[in-house]
């Protein structure tokens, strides 16, 4: 009988049974929860009894026509038990004659007729058969059992299925269950004829009642590979072994980032050393600065005491140290010293009376004895892959990276500047016969090209008389001595006496006088007596840029010269109001407002609350060194005029207009700004608010950033910031510009004193296609420094602490990583009242130059 059942969770499930009196033999559990599904078997037996036909009335039985010795008679059948019936192999079967029929009161086993006396046993036939061949068969109880069919010929034994994998019997016997299915086994406890879907649900078994009495008996069942619980048994196995997995692995990610987060992302200080102070703050204010950089993972090179060393930063190792100086320049040094101090310890002392200072004059003391230490102030460095360049005011020196050997730097001239633009060193040597050479040493290859300047001066014939002689001597002092008015008119009287009248006026002729006034005057003189030499404040400003720039492939000679001194007056300050003060209801709230009116009021007496702007005409040359063939660019500009050198081009700025030129003095175009361009000094290094790249051109005047096509000029958007000073590109092509919060009216009212709304430093990421800015920080950094994909912001702030009035303010210094993404800073780095000198970037290696320490930090990055 075959019973299905449905499980109240819901599993079905079905299986082979012949019921004892009609109820279950056994118990049986359901193969999904495992409960107990014997109620629900007994109903279904109970459900199928009760739709079964009702029993045949008569059973023909067959008759033999010649029997042989008639075996016992088998036992008679007892109700509710299962009888087994053993099926005889006949022979040679002969004719049946029919019998009566009998009725069917209970099941009876009758042999078939003419059965012919078996032959005797043999030795061979004792052996039992392997129980997969048994012939046993269950009967079905009393009263619903057939008269049985007359037994087929029996089979050859089924294969059984080895290691897993089911063949199919021989003889091609059917499956018990599904009557159309060939067997491809046998159950192994039962031996019924099984196929592959039986196996499929209940392996080498036939059924679970056979499960329960294999494992009852201890009788092995292969396991069947194909089997669905086998199969959701390595898929539940799998599932748990990938949760496992999973759930580890989340559980390291999430140990590692925490561990990334908070303790290895935050900078360590892996160096240190402290930097001992003088006592005297003469001394400790005007001795020159040691100097610290990093030059890559783990290099850090410095110079101090004439010095040149490059040390390893974790274990403090020193790799190489070389000399700034010479033995014999050591020598004259030492010499010149000792003389000066002979000299000072001769000379009497001369003490003013009223002042009591020391009024004591030294004669011919030898400079170089106290202007040695400040030749090697102010260094440039320089790294190549093979070499170290090392570059002061007035000398060049070349050292081997990997060893720190002494290299020939090729100029054996005295050194008059030496200037350094990106991969260009720019040299102005001076010979003895005072002709001028510009050496120009492009990097990393360390090629060399010199360029006169100025021609060797020819010796002129000695003069006759002692006035040409000291005439001659006045000139030179004019020409090489300072330029202000003062020291002109002291450097042009005649040394000897014999010159001078008794009243002390110079004897010198006036032609020779005045020859000697325009040698020594600037070459832009702007008329204006606001500075002692004559030049406006714009001019002085800009004096310290230098003539020579380096662009790439040659070298602009800078030259500028005025035509016409003009400025304009506008105002500077807002209209004066009705005084907070004249209102009678002042109050304790309102004292800032007061304070800020006092001082408009104190600004507007002293500069009147006006502002000039230069609108002078300037006459500009760019002359273009090492580059035959190249004609001069002139034309006027309204402005101070100031040269920034690019990329593909340079740019002339002058005023609120500026002038593209190609590498060869050809013109490309010009754009006028909304405000004037800031003026740029060559002691600011930091300052930037120009960019060239791919395709574009980013200027910045003091209000508005444009973007300009580099090819004509044309305008892409304009970005409003005022006091923009450097803008720079990251390895993704996004902009970071260093600004302010200033609004419009800090330029149109550029002296107005306000108290309420202090300018902070903004630090902005904008996209350089659509200028949309992406994010923007106030407060967090006056400085953004980019190394690779890192982006950190610095800042010096004071504070001051109101029961410490007397100790004056705090000064604090912060250094933060900042998310490229979102501008959320990542980790921040503090140090409290220390006088920051340099800041220095390698990637994730960071070094901070303080008056008195030098500290080199690192942090892990992924």
């Amino acid at each position: 009988m075959n019973i299905k059942i449905q499980c109240a969770c819901g599993t079905k499930f079905s299986f082979e049974l012949e019921p004892v009196n009609g109820r279950m033999p056994m118990n049986v559990n359901c193969p999904g929860c495992n409960t107990s599904a014997l109620d629900l078997a007994n109903a279904e037996i109970k459900r199928q009894l009760a739709a079964a036909p009702p029993a045949a009335a008569a059973i023909p039985v067959a008759a033999a026509v010649a029997l042989p010795p008639t075996p016992p008679p088998p036992p008679a059948a007892v109700p509710g038990q299962p009888q087994i019936s053993i099926p005889v192999r006949a022979v040679a079967p002969p004719t049946v004659a029919p019998a009566p029929v009998v009725a069917a009161a209970a099941p009876v086993v009758r042999a078939p007729a003419a059965v012919p006396a078996p032959p005797p046993a043999s030795a061979a036939s004792l052996v039992p058969k392997p129980p997969t061949a048994s012939a046993l068969k269950i009967s079905k109880p009393a009263g619903e059992h057939h008269a049985p069919a007359p037994e087929p010929a029996p089979e050859p034994a089924a294969a059984v299925a080895v290691g897993g994998t089911a063949t199919a019997t021989a003889g091609g016997e059917l499956c018990h269950r599904h009557k159309t299915e060939p067997a491809a086994t046998a159950c192994c406890v039962c031996g019924k004829q099984i196929c592959l879907k039986c196996m499929e649900q209940f392996g080498h078994v036939c059924s679970v009642y056979c499960r329960q009495q294999a494992t009852a008996k201890r009788i092995y069942v292969p396991v069947y590979a194909n089997q669905k619980s086998v199969i959701q048994g390595k898929s539940l196995v799998l599932g748990k072994r990938i949760t496992f997995a999973v759930v580890a692995s989340t559980v390291v990610f999430m140990s590692l980032w925490i561990w990334y987060a908070w303790f290895a992302r935050n900078p360590k200080v892996v160096f240190s050393l402290e930097i001992p102070k003088s006592d005297s703050r003469v001394l400790r204010d005007d001795k020159p600065d040691a100097y610290y950089q990093l030059i890559g993972p783990n290099q850090m090179l410095s110079i101090k005491s004439k010095k040149l060393y490059l040390t390893e930063v974790i274990d403090g190792k020193q790799i190489w140290s070389a000399r700034l100086q010479s033995e014999a320049d050591e020598a004259a040094v030492k010499a010149a010293r000792e003389n000066n101090e002979r000299i000072i310890k001769l000379t009497p002392k001369v003490i003013d009376t009223d002042t009591g200072h020391d009024r004591t004059v030294y004669p011919k003391l030898d400079p170089l004895g106290y202007q040695d230490d400040y030749f090697f102030a102010r260094p440039r460095v320089m790294v190549t892959s093979n070499d170290v360049w090392v570059s002061f005011s007035d000398r060049l020196a070349r050292f081997d990276r990997q060893t720190g050997s002494v290299k020939d730097v090729g100029i054996k001239d005295k050194i008059e500047s030496v200037t350094y633009n990106g991969n260009t060193i720019l040299v102005v040597s001076r010979e003895p016969s005072a002709r001028e050479l510009l050496t120009q040493i492009t990097l990393p290859d360390a090629t060399m090209q010199s360029e006169e300047i100025t021609p060797a001066k020819v010796k002129p014939l000695k003069p006759a008389g002692k006035a040409t002689n000291s005439t001659t001597k006045a000139a030179k002092s004019a020409t090489t001595g300072p330029t202000n008015k003062t020291s002109l008119a002291k450097s042009a009287k005649p040394a000897n006496k014999a010159l001078q009248s008794p009243d002390g006026a110079d004897k010198l002729p006036a032609d020779k006088l005045k020859a000697a006034a325009v040698q020594a005057a600037p070459p832009m003189d702007t008329g204006a007596d606001d500075d002692d030499d004559g030049r406006s404040g714009s001019y002085f400003y800009a004096s310290g840029l230098p003539g020579f720039i380096a662009t790439g492939p040659n070298v602009v000679q800078f030259q500028t010269a005025m035509i016409e001194h003009k400025t304009i007056a506008h105002e500077a300050m807002k209209p004066k109001t009705k005084s907070i003060m004249e209102s009678g209801n002042l109050t304790a709230g309102q004292s800032l407002d007061a304070t800020q009116e006092l001082l408009n009021d104190m600004q507007r007496q002293t500069i009147g609350g006006m502002a000039e702007e230069d609108v002078s005409r300037y006459q500009v040359t760019l002359h273009r060194r090492f580059a035959n063939g190249i004609p001069d660019w002139t034309g006027e500009v309204v402005g101070p005029p100031q040269f920034f050198a690019l990329k593909t081009m340079d740019m002339v700025a002058a005023g609120n207009s500026i002038q593209l030129f190609d590498k060869n003095n050809k013109k490309l175009w010009e754009a006028k700004m909304t405000y004037t361009i800031p003026s740029h000094s060559a002691y600011d290094e930091e300052y930037s608010p120009f960019l060239e790249t791919k395709g574009a051109l980013y200027v910045a005047d003091q209000g508005i950033l444009t973007r300009y096509d580099s090819a004509n000029g044309n305008v892409r958007w304009r970005l409003n910031s005022v006091g923009i000073s450097r803008i720079q590109e990251d390895p993704s092509g996004d902009l970071y510009i260093n600004t302010t919060t200033a609004g419009p009216d800090s330029i149109k009212y550029s002296q107005q004193v306000n108290v309420h709304d202090k300018i902070r430093p903004v630090i902005m990421k904008v996209d350089q296609k659509t200028g949309k800015v992406l994010w923007r920080l106030e407060s967090v950094g006056e400085e953004c420094l980019i190394s690779g994909k890192f982006v950190y912001a610095t800042r010096v702030s004071q504070s001051m602490a109101w029961l410490k009035l007397e100790e004056g303010p705090d000064t604090h210094f912060n250094i933060n990583l900042l998310n490229p993404s979102t501008g959320s800073v990542i980790w921040n780095f503090h140090q409290g009242n220390r006088r920051l000198i340099k800041t220095d970037v390698q990637k994730n290696w960071i070094l901070l130059h303080f008056d008195d320490r030098v500290m080199v930090l690192k942090f892990f990055s992924l």
